[in-house]
């Protein structure tokens, strides 16, 4: 019964594209409104921290992306620099923005913090669209049989 809820609730929130970080965050705040800014902050750093280990592997991986270097996310990379890892939280394409990020060796820091700013308003927007689903939804979402 727990596996079959499990694997519904996994296909319905898509979590391989959207992360099992936001339905855990929307579940803290329904339950608990008065912890909005907490859970989001924690969060927020828990997707950066990943983010940053993603930059490191790519730092790292020079030879696995070499003969990528002539493609459209090169060139776009090197011509916004940090700045696009404002787009670190997107499903898909986030973590291998932050790992072509560190392999061109854009600064750290800078990314850091567009990583952060990035997924801080993922999570604050998320959490507020959910804020308006009606209870019973949530509710009809859980009954399995």
């Amino acid at each position: 019964m727990i596996e079959a809820a499990v694997t519904y609730l996994l296909s319905v929130f898509a979590i391989a594209q959207t992360g099992l970080l936001a339905p855990v965050v929307f579940a803290m705040i329904r339950e608990h409104p008065d912890l909005f800014w907490h859970t989001i902050l924690v969060a927020s750093v828990a997707n950066t921290l990943g983010g940053i280990v993603n930059y490191g592997m790519g730092y790292g991986a020079k030879k696995a992306f070499a003969r990528e270097r002539k493609s459209r996310w090169f060139g776009w990379l090197e011509r916004y620099g940090a700045k696009t890892m404002l787009l670190a939280w997107l499903p898909v394409i986030g973590d291998p923005i932050c790992l072509l990020g560190g392999w061109l060796r854009l600064p750290f820091w800078p990314c850091v913090l567009y990583m952060a700013i990035g997924k801080f308003a993922r999570y604050v927007a998320i959490t507020v669209l959910l804020q308006g689903v009606p209870d019973s939804w949530w509710h009809s979402l859980l009954r399995l049989g």
